[in-house]
Order: C-alpha cells, then sequence, then structure tokens
C-alpha cells in the first residue's frame, strides 16, 4: 500500500456519485490501513477477494463505496 498511498485521496475524489473504487495488486496485510483510510473519506469496503501465490504472497483486491 505504500505505493497507493500518494494517490489514494485523488483517486477517490475521482468516484462518481454512486461509483465504486476497484484495487487489486495489494498485499493483504495493508488491508486495515486501506480500510481506515478509504472510511476516513467515508468508504466503506463493500468487497474483497485474497489469494495466496505461489511464493506465499497474499494479495487482496477490493472495491470499495459510500
Amino acid at each position: 500500500s505504500s505505493e497507493l498511498s500518494p494517490i489514494l485521496d485523488a483517486l477517490v475524489d475521482r468516484i462518481a456519485a454512486g461509483g465504486a473504487l476497484v484495487l487489486s495488486g495489494l498485499l493483504l496485510a495493508g488491508r486495515d490501513a486501506i480500510a481506515a483510510r478509504l472510511g476516513a473519506r467515508g468508504l466503506s469496503i463493500r468487497a474483497s477477494r485474497d489469494e495466496l501465490d505461489a511464493r506465499g504472497d497474499h494479495w487482496l483486491a477490493l472495491m470499495a463505496a459510500q
């Protein structure tokens, strides 16, 4: 999520009314921090999916909306 952090507010600002933000390629370990930042902007995670790859990395995709 360190790559996402500098642009997250700009992404949220571009969500159309009634729209959603879809993010993928995130490490699962960063989920709580991302959820907190989204929550501070009035969004909540509505759906998520995580997957463990062959190297043992745990990846996350999520959808957030108001």
